[in-house]
């Protein structure tokens, strides 16, 4: 995050520093290690005797996904106001996650 104003105060060599570092590939490259971890996590805990993961009953996984459309649509609502599509972004998103196996 970075104010408009501030950004445009910084020279082209910073901006140009900012701009090659605040992408979506640096955001996987940060990213990346620590999922590895989250996910290396998960099988020691399930390789230890007497612990279980229990994934999240369908049920479960309603609520939670229900309690979360509030701050969809306002999400949604925000991004029309900055000229974007919302469905094209979430599809995008929605299909980022898949190809990473991860759920949504």
């Amino acid at each position: 995050m970075l104010n408009r104003s501030r950004y445009e105060s910084l020279s082209p060599a910073q901006r140009g520093v900012i701009d090659g570092h605040c992408n979506t590939e640096w955001a996987v490259r940060f990213a990346a290690p620590w999922a590895d971890f989250e996910a290396a996590g998960r099988a020691k805990v399930a390789a230890e005797p007497g612990q279980e993961i229990i994934p999240l009953a369908p049920a479960q996984l309603a609520a939670w996904r229900a309690a979360a459309v509030p701050l969809q649509q306002s999400w949604a609502e925000t991004v029309r106001r900055a000229g974007a599509d919302p469905d094209a972004i979430a599809r995008e998103f929605a299909t980022s996650l898949a190809e990473h196996h991860a759920q949504y």
